[in-house]
C-alpha cells in the first residue's frame, strides 16, 4: 500500500449541529495502518496545523478505500474540518461512519 497521509481518519462522533466531538485515527505507516485510537478533534486541528496530513478512509480497515484529504478552516474565530475548501461554520468530512 502506498502511504497516503500521516493520519487516516476512519470514524467519528458528532454531537449539536453536527459538530465532530472525537475521532478515529489510524497512523499511515506507508506498509501498513495501525489500529487506531479514539482523539479529540483539538488534536486533529492541532496536528494539521502544524503540517501533520489526514485523509478520510471508508470501508472499514480490512477494505479500506481512500476518501479526501482534511483542512482546518478558521472561521469567526473558531476552527472547522472539511474536506473541501468552502469556509464555513461546519464540520464536513463526508459519509463517514459514527465510532461505536
Amino acid at each position: 500500500m502506498t502511504k497516503w497521509a500521516d493520519y487516516i481518519i476512519s470514524q467519528a462522533t458528532f454531537g449539536k449541529n453536527n459538530r465532530i466531538e472525537n475521532l478515529k485515527q489510524h497512523v499511515d505507516n506507508g506498509a501498513n495502518i495501525g489500529v487506531g485510537e479514539i482523539v479529540p478533534r483539538s488534536t486533529v486541528i492541532a496536528n494539521i496545523k502544524k503540517g501533520k496530513s489526514y485523509v478520510t478512509a471508508y470501508n472499514g480497515l480490512s477494505n479500506m478505500k481512500k476518501g479526501e484529504t482534511i483542512r482546518v478552516h478558521n472561521v469567526d474565530s473558531d476552527f472547522f474540518l472539511r474536506i473541501d475548501k468552502n469556509k464555513v461554520g461546519l464540520d464536513n468530512l463526508g459519509p463517514i461512519p459514527e465510532i461505536s
